[in-house]
């Protein structure tokens, strides 16, 4: 029985379409489409995207895609599972397998070095936020102002009723309120703008208008907008090296817990003001 690679490579050459031209198409790295038509699954960045890749492949040339998943598993099976990544794997997939122990070593200090800004940025992101809400927890105290005593006389009239000077009685004003109101619901759309900085970045984005979603892997200083009226929900490979806007307005998406992907990121109306910095 002819395997997954097999089936995608025949289905190319009958075509009489190239492996470029596939990548161009579909935005899947051009090794990783040579590693899906060799059966080796080492180099993929894993999960959900390895199963869009396969999906993309098989589209582009013909092949029904839930037969090229039964067989991608049945091969994924015969190597023992998917292997298990540590955190920097994906970060890792995105870069060249034939390297010397020089770029190798260098790879590591620059994998160091980008996980140690976001966690230096997040330090000081979330110290600034505790940092304003000590301030507007203590508002500072309105000083008292003392009032004139100011006499006035009375009018013979016993009818006649006292009036008092312009500056006998003064309400001191109230201090502007220490806590902020918050912002109005959104009324209009939802834009979210996702650029790759630093790196290329695999995406994923389904809106209410796109509910499966569009595929796309962002090089380096490459940029997508996508838009929505209720919600986006987000896939991102490799949130360090991704910048994000919100309306307009910069914007955080964070990783999952223990890893350097986002997946399952729900954006809508009511939750966006979380997301904006």
């Amino acid at each position: 029985m002819p395997t997954l690679g097999e089936e995608l490579r025949q289905a190319r050459e009958n075509k009489g379409i190239s492996l470029r031209q596939i990548s161009d198409a579909t935005h899947i790295g051009l090794r990783f489409l040579q590693a899906i038509e060799s059966d080796n699954y080492k180099i993929l960045p894993g999960g959900i995207f390895n199963r869009a890749f396969v999906k993309s492949f098989a589209r582009y040339v013909g092949i029904d895609e839930e037969q090229a998943l039964a067989l991608y598993q049945v091969k994924l099976d015969e190597q023992g599972g998917e292997p298990v990544r540590n955190s920097g794997s994906r970060y890792e997939a995105l870069e060249e397998t034939d390297t010397s122990p020089w770029s190798s070593t260098l790879l590591a200090a620059l994998v160091i070095l980008i996980i140690g800004l976001g966690a230096y940025g997040a330090w000081r992101y979330f110290g600034r936020e505790k940092h304003e809400e000590k301030k507007v927890e203590e508002p500072t105290p309105t000083p008292t102002r003392t009032l004139p005593v100011v006499a006035v006389e009375p009018t013979p009239a016993p009818s006649a009723s006292v009036s008092a000077s312009p500056g006998a009685l003064v309400t001191p004003s109230p201090s502007p309120g220490a806590s902020p109101s918050p912002a109005p619901p959104l009324t209009g759309a939802l834009v979210l703008k996702l650029q790759a900085k630093g790196g290329d970045c695999w995406i994923k984005v389904r809106t209410d208008s796109d509910p499966k979603g569009q595929m796309a892997t962002l090089k380096s200083g490459e940029s997508r907008e996508f838009s929505a009226n209720d919600k986006l929900i987000i896939n991102v490979g490799n949130v360090l090296t991704l910048d994000a806007t919100l309306n307009g307005r910069p914007a955080k998406i964070l990783a999952n817990k223990g890893k350097v992907s986002a997946e399952g990121i729900i954006i809508n109306k009511e939750n966006y003001q979380q997301f904006v910095q």
